[in-house]
């Protein structure tokens, strides 16, 4: 039996395989969302969801418990699928490469700020003619930051360029606001 998701909160018992397209995530976790995940994570989603394997065979494959496994698919799920994520993939190409870099390493691989500030993991480009140092804890933090920042403009120019519905085509009034009818 393989294992589905349903409303985005926990895996669920579904009946059957699933086919070449996920039944319930192809609106919530598509191909491009997956790239941003770390390697493991993503052939565990591709193999349960596109593949349809159950979970005793990917536990049996990579040797670990069912519940270790169910809890890794559930990181992974919620990675894939949290809101900010998904702002912030949609504004990718609008930020910079060490940015990138630090939105990877933190919130797509769960790396700490701390982390990734220690191992020397993000390079500063070269400022006045001095080299380039590795960012600090700091830096690190304001990038997060702004890419927060780009993201939430993002998904505001989104909202604004589309009209706002209630229900069913019912364009949105304000309380004190009513239609004018002729």
């Amino acid at each position: 039996m393989a294992y589905g998701m349903q409303n985005g909160d926990g895996l669920t018992k579904s009946g059957g395989l699933l086919g070449s397209k996920p039944a319930t995530l192809s609106y919530a976790l598509r191909e491009h969302d997956l790239r941003l995940l770390p390697l493991k994570e993503r052939c565990l989603l591709r193999l349960l969801y596109y593949r349809g394997a159950t979970q005793r065979e990917l536990a049996g494959a990579l040797g670990v418990s069912r519940g270790r496994l169910r809890r890794m698919l559930r990181r992974a799920h919620r990675r894939a699928t949290d809101p900010q994520n998904l702002a912030i993939v949609r504004c990718w190409r609008r930020l910079t490469e060490q940015e990138q870099r630090v939105v990877r390493l933190n919130c797509f691989w769960g790396l700490s700020l701390r982390e990734v500030a220690r191992d020397a993991l993000i390079a500063m480009p070269p400022v006045g003619g001095r080299p380039g140092s590795t960012a600090t804890l700091t830096q690190l933090r304001s990038m997060i930051r702004a890419v927060r920042r780009k993201a939430r403009r993002h998904e505001r120019r989104r909202e604004g360029s589309r009209p706002r519905t209630e229900g069913i085509g019912q364009p949105i009034t304000s309380p004190g606001q009513e239609s004018q009818e002729t």
